[in-house]
Order: C-alpha cells, then structure tokens, then sequence
C-alpha cells in the first residue's frame, strides 16, 4: 500500500509491517514480539520495546558503499542492508529498497520551497503509484466556493482543487487512471466548509468517474461527454475538452439529464 503521504507500507502474512520512506528509511514492526526497528537514511539504527516503552540506538552504523558513474556523473550509494540510491545530476533520485521495491523522485525546481516533488512507486505485479506535492498548492489552502461557483476549476490539473498540494495517482495496466485529492469546499452559512477525499478514474474510452467520500458518485459515459463538448467549447475530445466538468462537480440537483448520479448514504 502507497499512502498519500508517500509513503510503502507492506503487511505480511504474520501481521507484521514493513515502511519504506522517501529519504531512504526503513521501519520494521514485529507486532507478535512488540518491536519496532528503524534504519534511518544515515543508517544509523534505532529499535523500540513496545512492551517495555524502550528505546536504544545501536552504536554501530550500517556501512555505505558509494561510487560515481563516469557516463552519467551519477552518484551510486548502497547501504549493507541492501537499500540502492541513485543520485542524478538533475538533483532527480531513484531509491530501490531491498525487496525491489522502487521509488523514482523528480523535482521540477532547485529551489525545494517552491519545487513540485513527483514520486513514482513501482515493483514488478504492482500498478504503479505516482504522488505529486506542491508546495505553492499547500501553502495556499484552496478552498472550493459554494454550490457550482467553481466548477470548472481543475480543468487544466486537478491539482488547481486540491487542499493541501497533494495528489496520488495509481496507473491501472488498462490505462485507467484514479486520481485522488483532499477538497475542501464553502458551505452555505458562515465560516462553514466540509472536508471530503476526492477520487476520478478516468477510462481510456475517456468516460469519467467521480466518487466522493460523502457518498456521491457521478458516472459521464464517453458519449456523453462528447455531447457536452459538442453543444460546448468543441475543444480537442479526450485531450483539451473541459465542458463536463460543469456537470462532474457542479451542484448535484442542477445536472442535465443522461448523467448518473448516485448517493450511497
């Protein structure tokens, strides 16, 4: 499992977890024996007694072999307990943990206030997961104005809807693509908004799907959308047009008939 933080969580047959982290640190919780061990990016190791309520550090660090790639100026750093990092000179990373497990990290910018962070998780039988944080995003708080003020808003990125700067995105290997964010919307009244975690799959036939954490489902099939587009801007279909998102996230009662919407309250 991929959160939105970013961060790998594997659960084992025996209940015990397995996190790896983005700077390279690994967690290990044995439940049955309540221990809790982790190898931080510097390798240094630190093991907690959940019973006891202990905590020791190890005296010795896991040892880094590093060596640089004379054809890509790559730095290649390997830990003893098996963790690969590849630094790239465009200041891009791939991590690769010891159960292959791979995390490839890009930023757009040098300066990391205001660089957008892409993290791609992949390993072999798994879709991959791609998290993107925005820093700009995050700071700013954006909040969705009431009823279907701003509908139309995230129709160049998703990300424009997002409160807090982060979306996930898992590739599907049927080119679905599921798009999650955290929204937070005005209500009627004042000083009143609602929190609601966001998911839109998009279908390689270019239908669309959106489902809300309140329960609200709205389902536009592809030839519906290709109406919308008709009667509408009539921009490139698939790619630049936008008109359905008037009906993906307006007000519930004002969509147009041939849309499904369900409320599973």
């Amino acid at each position: 499992m991929v959160t939105r933080k970013g961060v790998v969580i594997r659960t084992l047959a025996d209940g015990s977890q397995i996190l790896y982290f983005q700077d390279g640190s690994i967690t290990e919780v044995d439940k049955r024996r309540g221990l809790w061990k982790t190898t931080n990016g510097q390798g240094v190791i630190r093991e907690r007694n959940l019973r006891s309520k202990t905590a020791t550090d190890q005296t010795r660090r896991l040892e880094f072999h590093t060596k640089n790639d004379p054809e890509t100026n790559a730095l290649v750093s390997v830990r003893e307990d098996g963790f690969l990092r590849v630094s790239y000179v465009d200041r891009s990373e791939m991590l690769i943990f010891p159960d292959h497990s791979k995390i490839m990290i890009t930023k757009s910018e040098k300066d990391d206030d205001s660089a957008i962070h892409t993290a791609v998780f992949s390993m072999e039988g798994y879709a991959p997961v791609r998290v993107i944080n925005n820093p700009v995003k995050a700071r700013a708080g954006t909040i969705i104005g009431a009823g279907g003020t701003d509908a139309l808003m995230g129709k160049g990125s998703i990300m424009e809807r997002s409160h807090g700067g982060l979306v996930s995105e898992l590739l599907l290997p049927d080119k679905t693509t599921v798009q999650t964010y955290l929204e937070k919307q005005e209500l009627r009244g004042y000083n009143r908004f609602c929190r609601n975690l966001i998911h839109v799959v998009r279908r390689d036939d270019y239908s669309v799907i959106k489902v809300k954490q309140d329960g609200e489902v709205v389902l536009i099939s592809t030839n519906e959308r290709a109406y919308l587009n008709d009667i509408g801007a009539q921009e490139e279909f698939g790619k630049k047009d936008y008109d359905y998102f008037f009906e993906l996230f307006g007000v519930p009662l004002e969509r147009r008939s041939g849309l499904y919407t369900v409320n599973l309250e």
